[in-house]
C-alpha cells in the first residue's frame, strides 16, 4: 500500500539525486491512482506533475 507520510518523511531528508531516483515510482503511481478516480491520460498526467512538485517542496 502507498504510504503518503513515509513517503514525506523519507523526502524531506532526500538529495536530489535520490528524490530523482524514486520519481519514476512515486510519478507511476499517481498516475494510476488518477486514473482510478476517472480522469483522462493527460489529466493524469498533469495531476502526477503536481504531486511531484508539490512532494519537492516539501523537501524544501
Amino acid at each position: 500500500m502507498f504510504n503518503l507520510r513515509l513517503v514525506v518523511r523519507i523526502i524531506s531528508v532526500m538529495t536530489q539525486e535520490e528524490f530523482t531516483y524514486m520519481a519514476s515510482e512515486i510519478r507511476t503511481k499517481a498516475v494510476s491512482i488518477a486514473a482510478k478516480f476517472g480522469y483522462s491520460t493527460d489529466d493524469s498526467e498533469d495531476i502526477a506533475q503536481d504531486v511531484m512538485l508539490r512532494l519537492w517542496s516539501l523537501h524544501e
